[in-house]
């Protein structure tokens, strides 16, 4: 159904007339045209946040649904964003839903730049005659209308479903271990999500619990009774019944790459994975939640490789790598998120980074007294041109010692450095130009940082993109072809700049300035440390009478300095 007949459907739920108060409601037409396209970075540019997976204490996040928008609020405004798309999900509840609805519609105008989606995770499991034991997995129903009665009851009757099948469950294992110190109730007293029911928590915290009880040598006994259960959850024909009965909305894998197949089924992981979503495309599940943003190791290692285009080596790769192409290939709506369940509402990497920042600048005074003691000085080594991305996720690594990436580092690790170390950048043979790097005697365009150039509307997004999309091959990367791409953006920016600057020139200004700007000095490796009889080329950036060098390499068989 339309977004007109759902917001329609809201007002009425909320008993208004005026439906342009719920302008910060983002129906679920308008989010799958919103994804469309989007890549990772878009998630977190750094000015726009997209979580389309957050969790309220209405389930088990820590959030007050009272509290969230006001909360969300506070971060858009402490971390510098100018947009957030979020979407509430609690576990198979939709209380916290109309709260923040009405929340929303009476005052718009203060949560200006949010886009809120009501959404909800069903907890489900699907079995067919090829599996072994039923496959668990949780479904984001985004687009929801709160008022549904119908719908409520029937979450409502999922969760009762749980919460009764545990007193056969601790009976069934009183009988069969006698002598096993088991309760109901002091399970239910350490695992009190589990009196609720909601989520899939009873299936693994109870089989947890009846292992501490009876020992490690029965785990195997245990986990299997407990993958032969389909009490705790709906199933896929249950879910698909009611969700069309609902009428509004659209189904995505929530956190595919964390689907449990050990011990249930009879086949290749990856082949059952492909078989499995064709058969939840088939049934009207239209997204996959790829960009998950709460991902462990190896996990998330596998996910930045594969997501960069590299080929899969390990197991983990090729399990990863197969629902990136199982999206790509079905043209799946890729949705993404945090899975926030803190009492901070959204971007637990930054939050994260945040903390350890905090904690690492209370040690920052110690560790220089420590240093001073020592007579020593603390250096950051940055090895040109392969300094700190432009962006977390682009795969290069070219940047600048005064771009976006180092701007980062030295945000975290400020007040502990005194000088940053650059090396090589210098010519390593005569043969070559660059080397990979670039000549202490000639103007150096890896310094510049092409996004602030991007910025001031020099450099097109285009050329921008282009330069930092270059490709890896066995992890080397094409420097002559970085170095002509770098040849060609800069003179966009000197033909768009319109400065009467020759090239060489307009090179050695935009150097000079990013020079005058920084408020570290740098320590140059030898190549690139300024000649005595070459002028004019910002010797006052590096500092007199330091140089790093290097052992030899490729690219000359004689060490320096």
């Amino acid at each position: 159904m339309t977004d007109v007949l759902y917001k329609k459907t809201l007002a009425k739920g909320l008993n208004i007339k005026d439906v342009k108060s719920l302008s910060i409601i983002m129906g679920p037409e308008e989010l799958k045209s919103y994804l469309n396209g989007l890549t990772l970075d878009d998630f977190d540019d750094g000015k726009q946040l997209i979580s389309l997976h957050t969790h309220s204490n209405v389930s088990d996040g820590k959030l007050n649904p009272k509290d969230y928008l006001n909360n969300a609020l506070s971060f858009k405004q402490k971390y510098g964003y100018r947009n957030l798309v979020l979407a509430l999900t609690d576990h198979d509840m939709i209380d916290g839903l109309p709260v923040v609805l009405k929340q929303a519609q009476k005052n718009p105008q203060k949560y200006a730049g949010i886009r809120l989606v009501l959404g909800c995770e069903l907890s489900l499991s699907y079995f067919d005659d090829k599996l072994l034991k039923p496959v668990d997995f949780e479904l984001l129903h985004y687009g929801i209308n709160p008022f549904d009665k119908e719908y409520a009851k029937w979450l409502e009757a999922g969760r009762k479903q749980k919460i009764n099948s545990l007193p056969k469950i601790f009976d069934f294992f009183k009988q069969k271990y006698p002598t096993a110190d088991l309760s109901l109730e002091e399970f239910l007293t350490l695992y009190p999500r589990d009196a609720r029911g909601f989520g899939c928590y009873i299936a693994y915290d109870t089989p947890r619990y009846i292992i501490s009880k009876v020992g490690d040598s029965e785990r195997a006994v245990v986990l299997d009774y407990f993958r032969s259960l389909d009490a705790f959850w709906h199933s896929l024909d249950d879910v698909m019944t009611m969700f069309k009965k609902h009428g509004f909305g659209f189904l995505s894998v929530a956190h595919p790459y964390r689907i449990q197949l050990e011990g249930k089924i009879n086949e290749n992981g990856p082949d059952f994975l492909n078989r499995f979503f064709n058969i939840l495309k088939e049934k009207g599940v239209e997204g996959l939640e790829i960009f998950y943003m709460n991902l462990h190791q190896p996990l998330a290692r596998s996910f930045d490789t594969m997501y960069s285009g590299a080929q899969p080596v390990t197991d983990t790769d090729r399990w990863v790598k197969t629902i990136l192409d199982f999206a790509t290939n079905n043209q799946m709506i890729r949705t993404g998120g945090t899975d926030s369940h803190t009492d901070f509402i959204a971007g637990r990497k930054r939050l994260l980074v945040a903390k350890l920042t905090e904690k690492l600048q209370s040690y920052v005074p110690l560790i220089r007294r420590g240093y001073k003691v020592l007579g020593k000085e603390v250096t950051l080594g940055l090895p040109s041109p392969c300094m700190p991305a432009k962006s977390a996720y682009e795969n290069t690594g070219i940047g600048s010692v005064f771009g976006d990436g180092a701007e980062r580092i030295k945000n975290v690790f400020g007040g502990l450095f005194d000088k940053i170390q650059l090396g090589p950048t210098g010519k390593t043979n005569a043969q070559a130009k660059h080397s990979p790097y670039v000549s202490g005697s000639m103007p150096s365009p890896f310094l510049i940082p092409l996004e602030k150039l991007a910025s001031k509307g020099w450099i097109s997004t285009k050329t921008l993109t282009s330069i930092y999309d270059i490709s890896k091959s066995n992890d080397r990367i094409d420097f002559e072809l970085v170095e002509r791409m770098y040849d060609k953006a800069l003179k966009e920016a000197r033909r768009t700049s319109k400065t009467n600057l020759s090239y060489d020139d307009f090179i050695l200004s935009q150097i000079a300035l990013c020079g005058l700007k920084n408020d570290i000095s740098c320590i140059a490796d030898l190549q690139v440390h300024i000649p005595l009889d070459t002028p004019g080329l910002s010797e006052d950036m590096f500092l007199p009478g330091f140089s790093l060098g290097s052992p030899a390499d490729k690219f000359s068989d004689k060490p320096r300095n």
